[in-house]
């Protein structure tokens, strides 16, 4: 427990070193962040905490049982009607001879203290056989925390990869925004143009307001990928646990260098699938859960048995407190008992909690099987998305080059006068479609690649 806090304190001081607006921020330094601020994580590292706690309650039942008890009383009265009779002495009797009481009952009233009583136990209590229930509870325990291990893992995949996602879709809304800042020099110099060509006498008025008019709507459209842009980024620093408002600079990945399609890269799919039976934490975090529930029908059963126990008591009393404190070998009383406590009938309780037991174990795992199946499609799901949009971006890069020859020749037949300014514009936002299609497909493809590691239960691809 203490080793876990030490480690997320370490985390969390290495992880605000690259917190600086300043400074550029990779993706493995805003996961490693996130793994540190995220809730998912917090959650997840208090589970284990958690179930660190019931091994320990678990563990009681095997150790010894001590109780020191100490307790001091008195007995008072008021006002407490006393009868007695009135007495006297028979004549010529004899000093060694009783006195004989006569006369009448009276009544009187009295007023005081009676006595004080303290008394000072101590009682141990050791269990030697309980059907089983101990031991299975501290095995259930052992489960438990390989469920909650693996619950961790599986936070640590999830906040990776919505990391990712949100790393990945900010890069996109700010390459957009560059993109579209691009084509709106190139609406300014096409204003310029239009306007040169109508004083000189070869261009027409309705070419000036085209210009104007395309410039207009691509301002508008940044506005609009500025939007978009500020809400990515605040979804990103939420996903990091930082405030909304807050600047940050993005360095991609090396994976983002490469202007070639990887689509062969991806890893075959038996490959994939077999990486995931054995790395998915969920799959752990569910196998941890029917084992978890087997314990739970031994611990069931354990009523069917006998539980035996020693027991040791110690006790001393008396009206003055000096007398228990003192030599503890004089005046107390001991006891040393081996208890048996079977429960023979119980009206068939006993059963139905087995069976209820049973009942939890075909449920988690069918559940269990239900997740095996639901990784495995997840995983080729995954794998689809990584290789169509690795291929989608080798197209795009296609489109961008078909696109900039297209551009070439409308502007050069424009300025010539043999082509028209709705075919340059047209051009131009074609270039512009592709420019931004190649961007959202190779973002898309990190994305996917990410998507992946997690479906298969797996930090990054170095595994």
């Amino acid at each position: 427990m203490l080793a876990l806090r030490l480690l997320s304190l370490l985390a969390l001081s290495s992880a605000e070193e690259g917190m600086d607006p300043e400074q550029p921020l990779t993706l493995e330094a805003a996961t490693a962040i996130a793994l540190v601020h995220a809730n998912e994580m917090i959650q997840a590292r208090e589970d284990v905490l958690l179930v660190d706690a019931d091994y320990m309650t678990a563990l009681s039942a095997v150790l010894p049982r001590v109780d020191l008890d100490l307790s001091a009383g008195g007995g008072f009265f008021e006002s407490q009607i006393l009868e007695f009779r009135n007495r006297g002495f028979a004549e010529n009797t004899p000093d060694d001879n009783p006195p004989v009481v006569f006369g009448d009952w009276q009544d009187a009233n009295a007023n005081g203290y009676v006595n004080s009583v303290w008394r000072l136990g101590l009682s141990a209590r050791q269990l030697i056989f309980d059907g089983g229930r101990w031991w299975t509870a501290i095995d259930k325990a052992k489960v438990d925390r390989t469920g909650r291990d693996a619950d961790l893992r599986a936070a640590r995949n999830l906040v990776r990869a919505r990391v990712a996602q949100t790393f990945f879709a900010l890069e996109r809304a700010r390459r957009s925004i560059d993109v579209l800042a691009a084509q709106i020099e190139l609406d300014h110099a096409q204003v310029k143009r239009a306007g040169a060509l109508l004083r000189a006498g070869r261009g027409a008025a309705a070419d000036v307001a085209a210009a104007k008019r395309n410039l207009a709507a691509d301002e508008i459209q940044r506005v609009q990928a500025q939007t978009a842009e500020g809400q990515a980024r605040r979804t990103f620093n939420l996903q990091l646990g930082l405030p909304p408002r807050r600047p940050v600079r993005l360095v991609m990945p090396e994976t983002m260098s490469s202007s070639v399609s990887r689509a062969a890269e991806v890893p075959p799919l038996d490959e994939l699938l077999r990486m995931a039976r054995e790395h998915r934490p969920e799959l752990a975090s569910q196998g941890a859960v029917v084992r978890s529930a087997e314990r739970d029908v031994g611990i069931a059963q354990a009523d069917y048995w006998p539980s035996l126990a020693l027991e040791a008591r110690y006790n001393r009393s008396s009206r003055r407190p000096d007398r228990i404190f003192a030599n503890p070998l004089e005046n107390f009383t001991a006891s040393l008992d081996l208890v048996l406590q079977w429960n023979l009938f119980e009206g068939r309780a006993t059963t139905a909690r087995v069976d209820q037991a049973r009942v939890q174990v075909r449920k988690a795992q069918a559940q269990l099987e239900a997740l095996e199946r639901q990784t495995l499609a997840e995983v080729e799901d995954a794998r689809q998305r990584w290789f169509d949009q690795e291929r989608t971006f080798g197209f795009a890069q296609e489109q961008i080059s078909a696109a900039k020859d297209a551009l070439r020749l409308a502007r050069g037949l424009y300025e010539a006068g043999r082509g028209t300014s709705l075919e340059l514009r047209t051009a131009e936002l074609e270039l512009t479609r592709a420019q931004i299609a190649a961007i959202n497909a190779r973002l898309d493809a990190e994305t996917a690649r990410a998507d992946l590691a997690q479906a298969v239960g797996i930090e990054s691809w170095a595994e």
